[in-house]
């Protein structure tokens, strides 16, 4: 479940149709701030040392 402001750019009442855990939050959260795309990171985060997420991005999430 998510919850967030109008300003979040995350959907109301969308359905997720297939099972996610808690590895695909952090990828999911990156790419809704822009800061990763397609759960690599992006950039700023790999100079910092990130490297590519184990988790898969939820894409019923990004959809608006």
């Amino acid at each position: 479940m998510f919850a967030g402001g109008e300003n979040t750019g995350i959907p109301q009442a969308v359905q997720v149709d297939q099972p996610y855990d808690s590895l695909d939050l952090m990828p999911t959260l990156l790419e809704l701030t822009g800061a990763a795309s397609d759960g690599r990171p992006g950039a700023e985060l790999s100079q910092k040392g990130f490297r590519p997420l184990t988790g898969r991005v939820i894409q019923e999430v990004l959809e608006s």
